[in-house]
């Protein structure tokens, strides 16, 4: 008897898991059949991605993530990586809901992760990038078999939002975590309507708004400024309020900026920015500057802080920490709290 493996393409594991979410919605007067629970998925299966083609011959347990969100991405699954790159950086910068374990090892950073730590850790699939880890990719594949992930959206007309929702219903796939992923998916969506809604009924929805994340270069504070190509302004615009940053960005979706382009900003603008205590550069910079304390967001206080453990590359739970905030901040919830 011949046996065929299945072949997974990030096409057609998009299309099964957005199936689940269609049977799971309908309208609220329309009684609905209950939807069974995804099947189990049948291994081996091959996965087709930018790296080429990688056979599962059973579910994977042992999980190491070369980028952040990858991590979340696991995280909210329910999946604890037994190694991923830079676990200081993740806890500095990374924070949701579900906890990295204690245990999980370091595989050094990001940019270079160590082939003698991710043989160490013995992992039997590893998650990298597309564009910084094909480089790598036939020295990870002789460690264990390697799925490269995009990190941005990499089709005209899928917002960073639609992104991620994709990216976790592929990876709910060949991970046989498909359930999960809904369910952080519906968690998602259910939160940025919620906060849509408490924009609306402040009587703000449309309100003007710039984010912004800001750091030290070359002895110079710098901001990125974000624009709705990016995830952390598409989950914000979601919530009724309007990015008025448009300019031409990278394919993050971002520019790298000077207190100068604050200057060219509407005046009723209001700005959500990210800070980290390890680079406080509004201590260290801005706060004595009388350029940038002549803002008038600056002085009228529509100037909001997300936290410096807010990440704008994440997945579902950061995009949740991302509205709640942003949402509490321009409507007030924050300091009455």
């Amino acid at each position: 008897m011949t046996h065929t493996t299945p072949r997974w393409t990030r096409r057609n594991l998009i299309g099964a898991g957005a199936g689940l979410a269609a049977a799971a919605i309908g309208g609220a007067a329309v009684a609905q059949t209950p939807v069974a629970s995804p099947a189990a998925m049948s291994y081996p299966i091959t996965v087709t991605h930018d790296g080429g083609e990688t056979t599962l011959e059973s579910q994977p347990q042992r999980i190491v993530a070369l980028e952040w969100h990858l991590v979340e991405d696991l995280l909210v699954m329910g999946i604890q990586p037994v190694a991923i790159a830079d676990v200081e950086g993740f806890k500095t910068w990374v924070t949701i809901d579900v906890a990295l374990a204690d245990d999980v090892q370091d595989v050094g950073t990001r940019q270079e992760p160590s082939l003698e730590s991710l043989e160490a850790a013995e992992p039997d699939l590893i998650l990298g990038l597309d564009y910084r880890d094909i480089a790598i990719y036939d020295s990870l594949t002789a460690v264990a078999p390697t799925i490269l992930m995009s990190s941005y959206p990499q089709e005209d007309g899928v917002t960073p939002l639609e992104n991620v929702r994709d990216r976790l219903r592929q990876e709910g796939e060949f991970l046989d975590h498909a359930e999960a992923v809904e369910a952080a998916i519906a968690a998602m969506d259910a939160t940025i309507g919620d906060q849509a809604a408490a924009i609306d009924e402040a009587g703000i929805t449309g309100t003007p708004y710039v984010v912004t994340q800001m750091f030290t270069a070359e002895n110079q504070p710098t901001m990125r400024i974000f624009t709705d190509g990016a995830l952390i302004g598409d989950a914000i615009s979601a919530t009724g309020l309007k990015n008025v940053w448009t300019a031409d960005a990278d394919e993050w979706g971002f520019t790298t900026n000077t207190i100068e382009s604050f200057i060219e900003l509407p005046e009723d603008v209001n700005v959500f920015y990210i800070v980290n205590d390890s680079d406080n550069v509004l201590e260290e910079m801005l706060n004595d500057d009388p350029i940038w304390q002549s803002l008038p967001f600056v002085q009228e206080g529509r100037f909001y802080p997300l936290g410096g453990d807010t990440w704008t590359f994440g997945g579902a739970q950061s995009v949740e920490r991302i509205v709640i905030r942003s949402t509490e901040q321009v409507t007030g919830a924050a300091s009455e709290a």
